[in-house]
């Protein structure tokens, strides 16, 4: 069980353990939208409505590391055909986004830092798949525009020359391949102490 990649069905367990109202009937109407065009669910609900509860029901239903059939005993969901066919069959990914706003230290570069964690726990979780290396940013110049493609890499409290060595050994230009231009490689560093930053630019070699 990870962080947020199957995190089993401990937290439903503690929910249903208790008076519960039944919802569980949300469960077949997600079930007749798998492998489907219409799969892409977005539950909406007033605020304090049980969204989260929703969603911690769903993860416990579809978690393929534990087995939640004696959660649902009795409930709606267990007297629908579907409920066996999907049943603990499924990598479930739960993100709750308050747990990275709530930490003052993430806030500024929360999809980044959301990105992070979720791709360091994929990684435990599937190492057998082979994962693409990105830079911070890219930019590519609009067709008939005569500027250099930008390839840059941030650092914080390591040196610009590190940023560039990176953008090297992983070998990001590749992604641009196609790119007939120039390619500039930009590695800047920034000192959370001194608050100064610095930069190293140099232009890219194609092979």
């Amino acid at each position: 069980m990870g962080t947020y990649i199957n995190k089993g069905n401990n937290v439903f367990r503690d929910i249903v353990s208790h008076e519960y109202v039944d919802k569980t009937s949300l469960i077949p109407l997600i079930n007749a939208t798998l492998n489907s065009e219409r799969r892409y669910s977005c539950v909406t609900r007033c605020r304090r409505f049980g969204k989260s509860m929703a969603a911690k029901m769903l993860c416990a239903y579809y978690d393929k590391s534990c087995d939640s059939r004696e959660l649902f005993v009795g409930l709606k969901a267990e007297r629908d055909k579907s409920f066996e066919t999907y049943l603990n069959r499924y990598s479930v990914i739960y993100l709750d986004v308050t747990s990275f706003t709530a930490r003052p230290e993430l806030r500024k570069n929360i999809v980044r830092n959301i990105q992070e964690e979720i791709i360091y726990e994929l990684k435990e979780a599937f190492p057998d798949v082979k994962y693409k290396e990105n830079s911070d940013l890219m930019m590519i110049p609009r067709r008939n525009v005569s500027k250099p493609a930008l390839v840059i890499e941030l650092k914080f409290n390591h040196s610009a020359d590190t940023a560039i060595d990176q953008i090297k050994q992983k070998n990001y230009p590749a992604q641009i391949a196609e790119y007939t231009g120039d390619i500039l490689l930009v590695g800047i560093s920034y000192d959370k102490e001194s608050k100064q930053h610095t930069c190293r630019i140099e232009r890219s070699t194609k092979l």
